[in-house]
C-alpha cells in the first residue's frame, strides 16, 4: 500500500521512457533472434550439403574397393575419392559450419529467454527503466557472442520487418518511428 502511495509524477515519466526503451529492446530481440534462427537453419542446411557428398564418395570408394580388381585404376580411383573427401572436410573445417550453426542456436535460445524475462517483468507491471537497461546489456553481451550472419539472410530480415520493428544495427538498424513518418507524408 505505501508503494502505491509513494508513485511520484517522476516515476510515471520514467515508467513511459522505460516502455518506450521496452518497445524498441522487445522489437530488437525479437528480429535478433529471427535472424539466428535462419541463419542457424542455413548453416545446417550447408552442413549437410557438405555431408552428403562426402557419404557418397566414401560409400563408393567402399564399393568400387570391393569390386574393382585392376590396382592402378583402383590406386587412381581411390586418389581421386580420398582427395575429394579431404576437400569437403577441408572446406567444413575452414568455415567452422558446426561451430556457427551451434552459435546460432545459442543465440535463437539466449535472445528468446531474453526476451521472455523482459516480457514477465512488464506483464507484471514491475518494468523499471534499470531492467530494460539490464536487458539492453544483455542484448549488446549475446549479440557480440554471435558471428556474422550471412548477406541474404540480413537482407530478407530486413526487408520483412524493416516497417514493423526496430532493426538492430547489424542489418543497418532503421528506426520504426522513422519509417512511420516517411511513410505517412507518402500517402
Amino acid at each position: 500500500m505505501d508503494r502505491i502511495n509513494s508513485i511520484t509524477s517522476s516515476d510515471i515519466i520514467l515508467n513511459n521512457k522505460a516502455k518506450k526503451s521496452l518497445e524498441i529492446i522487445k522489437d530488437k530481440l525479437h528480429v535478433a533472434s529471427v535472424l539466428c534462427s535462419k541463419s542457424a537453419i542455413y548453416f545446417n542446411r550447408v552442413k549437410m550439403i557438405l555431408i552428403i557428398p562426402n557419404l557418397l564418395l566414401s560409400s563408393g570408394g567402399v564399393i568400387v574397393n570391393n569390386n574393382l580388381r585392376d590396382e592402378e585404376f583402383l590406386k587412381i580411383i581411390n586418389t581421386v575419392i580420398n582427395a575429394l573427401t579431404l576437400l569437403l572436410i577441408g572446406i567444413h573445417t575452414s568455415f567452422r559450419i558446426n561451430e556457427q550453426v551451434d552459435i546460432m542456436k545459442n543465440g535463437v535460445v539466449s535472445l528468446t529467454k531474453l526476451l521472455h524475462t523482459l516480457e514477465s517483468f512488464e506483464n507484471s507491471d514491475m518494468l523499471t527503466a534499470d531492467h530494460v537497461n539490464q536487458t539492453t546489456l544483455n542484448y549488446d553481451i549475446i549479440m557480440s557472442n554471435l558471428s556474422d550472419f550471412p548477406q541474404h539472410i540480413r537482407t530478407s530480415v530486413q526487408n520483412e520487418y524493416a516497417t514493423q520493428k526496430h532493426l538492430p544495427i547489424c542489418i543497418n538498424g532503421i528506426k520504426k518511428t522513422f519509417i512511420e513518418r516517411s511513410s505517412s507524408t507518402e500517402v
